[in-house]
């Protein structure tokens, strides 16, 4: 004869899991990774003193991946040997303007600098001067556009060479 079989009793579906697997803290935001930025701090001090000795310990910012696919954000903070104002800043700074370096006054958000050609796009609307010798420069780049095409340049720049 058959027995009638009994159910198991019923258990709570286990919570959602998390994008992450870090909790988050008390009040943090639950979002993605892919869609928060994270600070990174002394990524471009060390390589640009490395390519411009110069710079060493008078050269300090960070570089940032903002919430794009293929964006960041660089801050350079540093002290001028002389006194200028922002106006001089930018002015030197348009002038230097090439495929390599880009600069704009426009309001610029991260997903602006999707599917730029240059190295990096100087933000002069971001720019401040806290002292006419502390300036703090910023500029956006995109990681793989823009990083392409700068190799593509380097490439161009040695076969010159030859």
């Amino acid at each position: 004869a058959l027995r009638p079989v009994s159910s198991p009793p019923s258990t709570p579906p286990p919570p959602p899991r998390r994008p992450s697997t870090v909790p988050p803290r008390p009040g943090a935001s639950a979002a993605r990774p892919s869609t928060t930025s994270s600070p990174r701090p002394p990524a471009p001090p060390r390589p640009s003193a490395r390519v411009i000795p110069a710079v060493e310990g008078k050269l300090n910012g960070y570089a940032l991946r903002v919430p794009t696919v293929t964006g960041s954000f660089v801050d350079f903070t540093f002290q001028l040997k002389n006194p200028a104002t922002l106006e001089q800043i930018k002015e030197k700074m348009a002038a230097a303007a090439s495929p390599s370096f880009g600069y704009t006054e426009d309001q610029m958000v991260s997903c602006d600098i999707i599917g730029d050609t240059h190295g990096c796009i100087f933000d002069a609307a971001s720019c401040m001067a806290m002292t006419p010798t502390f300036v703090k420069l910023t500029t956006f780049y995109d990681n793989e556009y823009g990083y392409t095409n700068q190799l593509v340049r380097f490439i161009g720049l040695i076969a010159s060479k030859l």
